[in-house]
């Protein structure tokens, strides 16, 4: 059997069309495949991140900056760049992490579609400057922060700018002004997105008016902090504010009391192992028992306190002593063990690319084949 020109020509258009759709399948095969896999190297950098694992993360974010396809994209590449300034900046490379960070919000400032990028750079840097003691500067990225919160009418991010600008003026000892920033705080009303931040707002009025002497307004606000936390079943915030009542009276010479406040919040946190935040505010709780005891003249007592908190607070600097001098012994462990991990995933993720483009090869040669057969 023959074929014609007619034939010939079908033929010819078929195997065209063949290879156009299977090269077609393959390609998008290739691109979820790749979104897929950066969503979870992504998910896997803000783990390290939260486990302070710095130069795991580190060595993560290299390999998704060779992804030029991916990085084309303003808002992919300025995220990673986020990503890779904290990063950095827990790796203790301020001076990287600031650069990065300054050029990032650059250029963002005319990117209308991504304030919610342009918020977090803000807010971050400010953090950064705050942690050098650098108040005032901190506090202009804090409003570059809730400026562009409030176009979005973003309450999170608009209470967290408020909660910030309070911190630098308090570190400051601009005690008004970082009042007037925190009742900003309270005139919100109380809902699932602003209970965090009116709890924090309490409990900072609450230090603020105790330090001033100003107890009755000191223990309305503990009170409201305490109800707040235990409304989210926070224990750490629950023995703060706790903490926060005992020194109201402390300051009032109502030491047993005090000192039975003092009691109960520890027997609270003294419950939870292995939390740092626990570890340090049970470290302050016995400090403050000693100092009660002593005042009540029960130096025994307040000398065996004494003992225990500076145990405690010499463990927490040997353990962070430990932990550097791990850090750097497990340096090279790390880069190495995360090059034999990458290695592996990329020579995974090749086969997996090339199993599905070969796999909807067949399929396309299979259906295009059939209608060739049926014409």
């Amino acid at each position: 059997m023959f074929l014609n020109r007619t034939d010939i020509k079908r033929l010819r258009i078929s195997f065209i069309l063949f290879f156009l759709f299977a090269n077609g399948f393959t390609i998008y095969s290739q691109s979820e495949t790749l979104k897929i896999y950066i969503e979870e190297k992504l998910q896997l950098i803000e783990n390290d991140l939260e486990t302070k694992q710095y130069d795991l993360a580190l060595s993560k974010i290299e390999e998704l900056e060779n992804y030029s396809d991916y990085l084309k994209d303003d808002r992919n590449r300025l995220n990673l760049s986020y990503i890779k300034a904290k990063a950095l900046y827990g790796n203790q490379e301020q001076e990287l992490a600031i650069n990065l960070l300054l050029q990032g919000l650059d250029k963002l400032e005319n990117m209308t579609a991504l304030i919610s990028l342009k918020i977090e750079y803000a807010m971050y840097l400010g953090k950064v400057l705050e942690s050098a003691n650098n108040f005032s500067k901190a506090r202009s990225y804090y409003r570059i922060g809730l400026v562009n919160a409030e176009s979005r009418l973003d309450t999170v991010n608009i209470l967290n700018s408020y909660i910030n600008v309070a911190s630098t003026y308090y570190e400051e000892n601009n005690l008004d002004s970082a009042i007037n920033y925190y009742d900003k705080v309270l005139a919100f009303p109380l809902s699932k997105k602003t209970r965090e931040s009116i709890s924090r707002a309490y409990n900072n009025l609450s230090i603020i008016a105790i330090n001033n002497d100003n107890f009755e307004f000191a223990k309305e606000y503990s009170n409201k902090y305490y109800d707040l936390k235990k409304y989210q079943n926070d224990t750490i915030g629950m023995v703060r504010a706790l903490s926060n009542l005992s020194g109201i009276l402390y300051k009032n010479q109502e030491y047993q009391k005090a000192k039975e406040n003092y009691l109960r919040a520890f027997e609270t946190i003294n419950k939870i192992r292995g939390d740092e935040k626990a570890i340090e505010v049970k470290e302050t709780l016995l400090y403050n028992l000693a100092y009660v005891n002593e005042e009540l003249g029960n130096y025994k007592e307040a000398y065996l306190y004494l003992i225990q908190a500076s145990e405690l607070t010499d463990s927490l600097v040997k353990a962070s002593g430990a932990k550097n001098i791990s850090e750097i012994e497990a340096k090279y462990n790390v880069a190495k063990k995360a090059q034999e991990v990458e290695e592996a995933e990329s020579d995974a993720f090749r086969a997996q690319v090339f199993f599905y483009g070969l796999a909807l090869a067949f399929l396309a040669f299979i259906v295009f084949g059939y209608i060739f057969y049926r014409n």
